[in-house]
C-alpha cells in the first residue's frame, strides 16, 4: 500500500500474501466460522497495512485493544503449566 510513487487520487491496493500467517489465521477462522477472531484478525492486518504505509490507526486505543485480545487469546489459559 505504499504511498511511494502513488499519483494524486489513485487508490492504494492491498496486496496479500496468502502463504503468510496472518492471512492463514483469517482463513481458518473464517472456514471454523469464529466470527470474533475473524473480525480481529481481518481488521489488524488492514491497519498493520496502513502502519506500514506511515499512517496512523483511526482508533489507536481500538487497535491496541485488538492486538491484546488476539495475543492473550493466542496464550491460552494465563498461569496454566504444561
Amino acid at each position: 500500500m505504499s504511498a511511494d510513487g502513488r499519483q494524486v487520487g489513485v487508490k492504494p491496493i492491498l496486496e496479500l500474501n496468502t502463504r503468510h500467517a496472518l492471512v492463514r489465521a483469517i482463513a481458518s477462522a473464517q472456514k471454523d466460522s469464529r466470527e470474533t477472531d475473524l473480525n480481529d484478525l481481518s481488521t489488524l492486518l488492514f491497519e498493520q497495512a496502513r502502519i506500514l504505509d506511515g499512517e496512523v490507526p483511526e482508533d489507536p486505543s481500538a487497535f491496541v485493544a485488538r492486538l491484546n485480545r488476539l495475543v492473550t487469546r493466542g496464550l491460552g489459559p494465563i498461569g496454566s503449566t504444561k
